[in-house]
């Protein structure tokens, strides 16, 4: 058995779909939102904000994208389930979804350059479609998070400091 390495690579808005955002609330106030702590999609918005969670939460979400209610031409999708665990841990596994329908397909050009298809008919595009493509984009997202509440020894003799750290790793 032999591992090749291979490189992927990707176009410029490649995940691009990852950065519209969970949730009505917080789209809502405009993205403002990393701050908050009430949150139930706090993967997205504060992943520290985890930590919080004391109940196991699912959330979803459906949105139109780029279109009217009626015809949209992209679907947005989000399912996520928060899992709280034992010493003040939280589990988090999300699904983000984007799917575009009836992307028209055209033709390659003909010709070598503009000046062509301008001085001969022939080589102009009709303008009509010949198919249509469907695209699919899926995201997975794992988090987690731990609330740490530290009871910190200054060498006072009578006072002692407690500090809460949250954190989280995506």
């Amino acid at each position: 058995m032999a591992l090749v390495p291979v490189r992927l690579a990707a176009g410029s808005y490649s995940n691009a779909f990852m950065e519209i955002g969970v949730g009505a609330r917080a789209l809502s106030m405009g993205a403002q939102f990393a701050a908050s702590r009430t949150t139930d999609r706090p993967f997205f918005w504060n992943p520290a904000g985890l930590a919080f969670i004391k109940r196991v939460q699912v959330s979803g979400m459906y949105g139109n994208q780029f279109g009217s209610l009626t015809a949209p031409l992209g679907n947005y999708h989000f399912l996520g389930l928060a899992l709280p665990m034992t010493n003040k841990a939280v589990l988090s596994a999300n699904w983000i979804r984007l799917a575009v329908d009836g992307i028209p397909v055209y033709a390659e050009l003909e010709g070598r350059s503009y000046f062509d298809r301008l001085h001969n008919p022939a080589l102009r595009p009709s303008g009509d479609p010949e198919g249509s493509i469907h695209d699919v984009e899926d995201g997975l997202v794992f988090s987690f998070a731990q609330h740490n509440l530290i009871d910190w020894d200054l060498g006072w003799m009578y006072h002692r400091v407690k500090v809460e750290i949250r954190s989280a790793s995506i």
